[in-house]
């Protein structure tokens, strides 16, 4: 069920950027690129904003398939103009393995609130493995009972990048007790709220069962002692029909304010074996 966050923060609507009957593949098609990020091709999502958004959520499908890993990131940018000339303002969403819109877990969900001004257009790119089409939709969420009582960012910082970007950062989740706290890296912005993302890696194509994956995210020196949690227990689930991950269908995710120079860490449960080669994970901050 989509959330819509209540009270006085509750919206008046919220845009979709299809009112098509859902399908399998649900929303706009976007073909990654190969090469780079910036070598990719947008596709715009959202045209020309009626009114002010203060959150987006995200639903990032159709990027899975039998024995294939299909390792991807997806760019979310912004043209307040309402052109085409683009500014990144949420990076490197993490997009491998997204299921069909229509299965269990539906897609890689992302919710950010964050501002876009009336009359943007919204748009995506994405790199990875291959270049088959996925598809991306979103909702712009709109007319807020009470505007001032609503925080709001105008930027993401993804943190735990690899080499390729869409390799994350390698962590191997415990399957009796929590693995030990990974490096991510560290802020260079003030952030406050914040989402993960997680896929599996090259060395493994051919999931060998379903499974659920906890993954917390703390901030500090890495002891337990000494890492305070910005985020516990965020669930992943890992499908091994179409060697798929998914996170759930609502604004997952907390405000945790952490200052710039901050050192990020991720530790991780599984309920079943891993995968061979484990997994990667990237986080990601909204500041402003």
């Amino acid at each position: 069920m989509l959330h819509v966050p209540v009270g006085a923060n509750a919206f008046g609507t919220f845009l979709p950027s299809s009112t098509a009957r859902p399908a399998g593949a649900q929303g706009t098609s976007v073909t990654p690129s190969t090469t780079s990020l910036a070598a990719a091709t947008y596709a715009q999502i959202l045209t020309a904003l009626s009114t002010d958004a203060y959150g987006l959520l995200i639903a990032i499908n159709s990027n899975s398939a039998n024995n294939s890993t299909r390792r991807t990131v997806v760019d979310i940018s912004i043209d307040p103009a309402g052109g085409t000339t683009y500014n990144v303002v949420i990076p490197n969403l993490i997009a491998g393995g997204a299921p069909s819109y229509v299965t269990e877990g539906m897609a890689q969900w992302y919710y950010f609130p964050i501002f876009i001004p009336r009359g943007s257009t919204v748009a995506a790119r994405a790199y990875g493995t291959v270049t088959t089409a996925i598809r991306v939709m979103a909702w712009a969420m709109q007319q807020p009972i009470n505007p001032a009582s609503i925080r709001k960012g105008s930027f993401v910082e993804a943190i735990g990048l690899g080499s390729p970007v869409y390799d994350g950062t390698a962590i191997t989740p415990g399957t009796a007790t929590k693995s030990s706290w990974v490096p991510l890296g560290t802020t260079t912005k003030r952030l406050w709220w914040w989402q993960l993302g997680l896929e599996g890696t090259a060395a493994d194509s051919s999931y060998a069962a379903n499974s659920t994956i906890h993954l917390d995210l703390g901030v500090g020196d890495g002891t337990d002692p000494g890492t305070d949690m910005i985020l516990r227990d965020f669930p992943i689930r890992v499908g091994s029909a179409a060697e798929t991950y998914s996170s759930m269908p609502i604004t997952v995710g907390c405000e945790w304010s952490v200052p710039a120079g901050s050192s990020l860490y991720v530790r991780a449960i599984n309920a079943a074996t891993n995968e061979t080669g484990g997994y990667t994970v990237i986080a990601y901050g909204m500041g402003g």
